[in-house]
Formats: structure tokens, sequence, C-alpha cells
């Protein structure tokens, strides 16, 4: 007897089988075409080690921007800024500094200094060795590559560009060399030194400053807390340095205050420029 529904799942059974086996051997010709004749490109191959790296930078953060209202003899007589970006490979970044200073005397410009530099740092994760889930910035070491600088000192014209650092990371102090931006705090909180040389951003000389750490203090109308360091020495010129610059527990520069020409200059953050 013919028993039609058995009949039917068998021919239905039969036509998906034979269905799946030309898929099958068209998907097999299809890979073994694309292996052939169109390899992968290697900009679509990812590494371990490719995807270790893009996660670590992507761990870096930037420091957050910096801008100073400075004041001679407690009257205002311009800014110092600071400004950072990214490079497009995300695996350098640059610093941009800009200072400007107007001294006036019965409303006319006696003093004027300008100052433009564009630092460029690598990001070097290579000593880390794994990740974990609390990165911050003290986990990588950042190297100057380059440095460019253009400064009006009231009429004098000088040039700073140096990009032959190599392996000199100028971030160790103990074999390098810093430039006299202060923006990175390793400057003065690196625990192996008490001096070391900086690079004077107005003309590339070198400056040996004697670093001293002179305590933890409530600063901006005990406002913030922040490390006090004095840095001295002296510039090519002979004259001598004498400066007290702070840093808050994140390492971020909050303040300064020196000594030029007889008149005392003050650094105050934006945010606290309120409490001067």
């Amino acid at each position: 007897m013919f028993n039609q529904p058995i009949f039917m799942i068998k021919y239905f059974a039969s036509i998906f089988f034979f269905f799946v086996c030309l898929a099958f051997s068209k998907t097999n010709a299809l890979i073994y075409s694309f292996n052939e004749f169109s390899p992968i490109p290697q900009h679509f191959v990812r590494t371990s080690e490719d995807l270790y790296e893009k996660k670590i930078m992507s761990d870096f953060k930037l420091p957050n921007d910096i801008y100073f209202h400075v004041y001679r003899n407690e009257q205002r007589i311009g800014y110092h800024k600071v400004t950072f970006e990214f490079e497009k490979d995300k695996k350098s970044f640059k610093a941009k500094i800009e200072i400007n200073f107007n001294v006036k005397f019965l409303g006319f410009v006696v003093y004027e200094y300008e100052h433009f530099n564009t630092e460029t740092w690598s990001i070097d994760s290579s000593h880390k060795q794994k990740l974990t889930s609390n990165l911050d910035n003290k986990s990588f070491q950042i190297n100057l590559n380059n440095i460019k600088t253009k400064t009006n000192k009231n009429g004098t014209q000088l040039t700073c560009e140096d990009s032959g650092f190599g392996e000199n990371s100028l971030n160790l102090p103990e074999v390098g060399k810093f430039p006299t931006s202060y923006w990175n705090s390793q400057l003065v909180t690196n625990p192996k030194l008490s001096k070391t040389k900086v690079l004077n951003t107005q003309d590339c000389n070198i400056i040996e400053l004697n670093i001293n750490k002179l305590g933890r203090e409530l600063i901006y109308k005990r406002a913030l807390f922040a490390s006090r360091y004095k840095l001295t020495g002296k510039e090519t010129s002979g004259e001598d340095l004498n400066i007290d610059v702070w840093y808050d527990d994140k390492g971020n520069w909050v303040k300064m205050i020196f000594v030029k020409d007889g008149s005392k200059i003050e650094y105050y953050l934006d945010k606290y420029n309120e409490t001067k």
C-alpha cells in the first residue's frame, strides 16, 4: 500500500540533501579560489601583538590643556598656554606652547615677549608586561622626538630646533635632558634626581638645574593641594635662575613663581584665577 506521507518526507529530504551538497561544494571552490588567487591583504591581518599594541595605545590619555594667567608685580601681563593633540598614528603626540607677555608703562608697551614651541613626543609601551583594568599614564614612557621653537624677546629673535635625540630619552633625566616647558612633571619627580640638565627652549643651550622638593602645601586660598619644588641654576647668559613650581597629586603643572629682572612673575591657573 502506497504511504503518501512517508514518500513525501523521503522526497523532500533527498532534495534538501542535494542542495546541501551543492552548496558545500561551491563553498569549498570559493574558498580555494580565494586562497589561491586572492590572498588576504596584509593590512587586514591583525596579529595578537597588533591588537595588544592598539589596546595599550587606546589607554594613553593626553595631558589636560593648561592655561595660566601671568602677573608681574601683581599686574596681569599676559598668558602661557599648553595644548596637546595626538598624531594620526596615535603613537605620538604634540605639545604646543604659546606665551605672550606685554609690560606697559603709561599705556606704552616697554617690554614684549612671545614664545611658540612645538614638541613631538612618542609613546612607548614596550616595557608593559600585561594589561590591567586600571592603566594610567605612569605605565608609559614618553620620549621627546623633536622640538621647534621661535621666540621674540623684546625685538630679539631666537630659535631652537632639534630632532637629534635618538635613544636619549628626554623623559629619563639621568641619561638625557628636558625642555624648559615644565608641563612634564617628571622633570622634578624622578626619585633618582637632585639635579638635571634642561634644554633652554629659547636657544637650545643646556642649563644645569638643582632640584629640591620643598613639601606639599595648600595653594589658591587653600583650594588645591600641590607639591612645591625649588629649581636653581644659571642661564647661559650667566643670569641666576630661581624658580618655584607646583604640581598637583596627579602630576599636573598648577603654579609657578620666579623673579626676572627684579620683578616677581606669578602664574595662576585659569580655574583659580579669581583667587588672585
